[in-house]
């Protein structure tokens, strides 16, 4: 072969070498996106092909392409990972361990993984069919996965997806998405200042605006003594002894543990047993009314919100000279077992305050030892402040008699009145 056949073999190669390593790289690229669910940090949930950079997350669901900036993704949960360490786990049980399984349902549910979790818990009543427990939060992950459902169908999507996607079903008489009356993202900053505690030290927190150093010089206190706390106590130093000012630029970027039990514990319950369409998810539940489907950040706080802030007057007497109808909060941080969150949810031979007659209904707990209902009160007593946080927000309470500032709704109005019947 002469030297220039040689030198035009060598340079084929080379060139067949190059595109080969380019198709590779193309293929590693593609093969690189792998099934996972990303959680933002306001609470947003997204399915579908992830692929990871040290700046942005993209994900491609069915085509369309959602890109994240790092900073604001809450968590990345891979399935295959999450599936394995699952069925080892299963598998390392004892055949008749059914507390075992129900363990390991919930902690497939902290993962948002509601299908392992259904698939624990089906084990464990195939062991031991009477067991309350594992019942309950069977009914828990149900209707968890409906929400998961509804937030999909109700999610954002291109043009194209969207004429696919019939319509969320909504209760007779619930409010549209579209005409609902929601907190602001201000208002939701609000809460997660006001219920923001020292333990929640992986809360992400953003300082704008240099407040830090502004607070600082206002306080003439070191740069490295302030720098060398938590940002969590940073933030709380600046909300509680800083100028008003001051709060609006401490931004709480992720959910406390009051909000995130609730989400976990207490608004599933309350959805699926409380706002059905016959009762408080729709204007036929007297004047008292969450928002369903509750599927966006927007809508848990709202619903968040009403719960703590409303209260309805009993048929007892205060006493005094003028007397008067007692009042009792749904949520009372100062006697957590009088709160009627708990009552209601108790039947009327065992509760201190009857729910209303309501034709069907006797409670959603049989007892005061039942798991969920201990759940509800450890969030009561043990995560939420004791002492209820003055908001400030200004959002009317439908029917409440301590809602907050009168003033114009956070968005448009709701069309469908809320009635007065005097039900809770």
């Amino acid at each position: 072969m002469t030297q220039s056949r040689r030198q035009q073999f060598r340079l084929g190669t080379f060139a067949v070498t190059c595109g080969l390593l380019v198709i590779a790289l193309v293929f590693c690229s593609v093969a690189g996106a792998k099934p996972a669910v990303v959680t933002t940090r306001d609470g947003q949930r997204f399915e579908g092909d992830v692929t990871e950079s040290d700046t942005e997350v993209v994900i491609d669901i069915r085509g369309v392409k959602t890109v994240i900036p790092r900073a604001n993704v809450g968590a990345i949960t891979y399935p295959e990972a999450f599936e394995k360490q699952f069925r080892d786990r299963l598998a390392a049980l004892d055949p008749i361990d059914v507390k075992g399984r129900i363990e390991l349902a919930r902690w497939a549910m902290d993962q948002q993984q509601y299908n392992a979790a259904r698939h624990a818990l089906d084990s464990a009543l195939a062991i031991d069919p009477n067991n309350r427990e594992a019942y309950d939060l069977q009914n828990l992950v149900r209707g968890q996965q409906r929400l998961q459902q509804q937030g999909r169908a109700g999610a954002a999507t291109a043009p194209a997806a969207r004429t696919e996607t019939a319509p969320v079903p909504l209760p007779p008489g619930a409010i549209p998405p579209g005409e609902r009356r929601l907190l602001t993202n201000d208002d939701i900053n609000i809460i997660r200042q006001r219920e923001l505690k020292p333990s929640d030290a992986g809360v992400a927190i953003r300082f704008d605006h240099d407040v830090k150093n502004r607070f600082i010089k206002s306080k003439n206190i070191q740069l490295s003594q302030f720098n060398s706390l938590k940002p969590v106590d940073q933030a709380l130093q600046i909300l509680t002894e800083g100028d008003p000012s001051m709060r609006q630029d401490v931004k709480v970027m992720s959910d406390p543990r009051a909000i995130t039990d609730y989400q976990r514990v207490v608004q599933p319950l309350v959805i699926n047993n409380c706002a059905t369409g016959n009762c408080h998810g729709s204007n036929r539940g007297g004047n008292f009314m969450i928002y369903v489907p509750a599927d966006n950040a927007n809508v848990t706080y709202t619903n968040f919100y009403i719960l703590n802030k409303y209260a309805k007057k009993m048929g007892e007497t205060t006493g005094g000279v003028f007397g008067g109808a007692a009042e009792r909060r749904l949520i009372d941080r100062g006697q957590p077992n009088s709160s009627l969150l708990l009552q209601y949810s108790l039947p009327a031979n065992v509760s201190d305050y009857d729910h209303p007659k309501v034709t069907g209904y006797d409670g959603v707990f049989r007892t005061k030892k039942d798991v969920n209902y201990q759940r509800i009160e450890t969030w009561i007593t043990q995560v939420l402040t004791p002492v209820p946080p003055d908001y400030g927000i200004r959002y009317d309470i439908p029917g409440s008699t301590t809602s907050g500032p009168a003033s114009a709704p956070a968005t448009a109005p709701a069309s469908a009145p809320v009635s007065q019947s005097g039900r809770r």
